[in-house]
């Protein structure tokens, strides 16, 4: 089975530039000829779609950022004005979207997003030590700042000139303690890791009440990922690699594990949500 894409006008020539620097290839193709598109309930794709478009339309934080593939926001705002009509969802679809076949690749590789659920507090205790923290106020968007360079696309400016963010090890060594970034605390530093790796988390806190948090920006610091160091190691086979199986070597190994994070330079911050299911 050959892998997919849905491409608006706006975002196919960023998306073919992208591909150009690999064997890979977008081929057109009508929807007709996907396999499953008429069986396919497409009402639980619109509705999420409508939900990532009112970040578009409302001008939120969102494109705060620098966005090198998909397009821009006023680029988005008449599909998205689209999405919130009545409208059938195939045939919004098919009117807004053309679907391409990647060809030419040697394999590819799907992956998932999910919000974990990770028990939490909003103020450390002897359980609870870990902070998961906020947006701070001098990590800026170098392109947005006329500042890019050093191969990032955000950092710091010191002294008008750009610099790179705190590296994990410096942040969860407090680089960044006292400024009052803190928007909760979990027990362990693999459930805030791996909360930085899906971007998300449901936070049960003490008082029964849940805190959802979603992606707000990342440090501009390389992303290493440590499945990739932990098979080159040996340590767990590539075809073995998940996330329970990468945990539960975190949890057994402690201390190698939280070297390893350090790897990882990339850092993850957070912003509140709301709720809109309990589930």
């Amino acid at each position: 089975m050959m892998p997919w894409g849905w491409l608006r006008g706006p975002c196919l020539a960023a998306c073919l530039c992208m591909m150009g620097s690999t064997a890979n290839a977008l081929e057109p193709v009508s929807f007709q000829s996907i396999e499953g598109w008429k069986a396919d309930n497409l009402v639980e794709a619109l509705q999420p779609f409508r939900e990532s478009c009112r970040e578009v339309l409302s001008g939120s934080w969102a494109f705060d950022r620098s966005v090198r593939y998909g397009g821009h926001q006023d680029q988005w705002r008449e599909i998205c004005s689209a999405a919130e009509k009545d409208l059938d969802p195939r045939t919004f679809f098919e009117t807004w979207f053309r679907p391409y076949r990647v060809v030419d690749a040697a394999g590819g590789l799907f992956t998932g997003y999910f919000e974990p659920q990770v028990e939490a507090s909003l103020h450390p205790d002897n359980r609870f030590s870990i902070p998961i923290y906020r947006k701070p106020a001098d990590l800026v968007a170098f392109e947005l700042a006329g500042k890019r360079a050093l191969g990032m696309d955000y950092g710091r400016l010191v002294n008008g000139q750009p610099q790179p963010y705190y590296s994990r090890k410096e942040i969860e060594n407090g680089a960044l303690s006292g400024r009052g970034l803190e928007l909760a605390y979990v027990a362990t530093w693999a459930d805030a890791f791996f909360m930085q790796i899906q971007g998300a988390g449901r936070l049960h806190l003490k008082d029964g009440s849940v805190l959802r948090l979603g992606y707000a920006a990342k440090s501009g610091r390389p992303y290493t990922s440590i499945g990739s160091l932990l098979a080159e190691a040996g340590v767990i086979p590539r075809e073995k690699l998940s996330m329970q199986r990468i945990r539960l070597w975190m949890e057994e190994n402690p201390e190698a594990a939280r070297h390893l994070m350090w790897r990882n330079e990339s850092f993850v911050f957070f912003r509140k949500l709301e709720i809109s299911s309990p589930e």
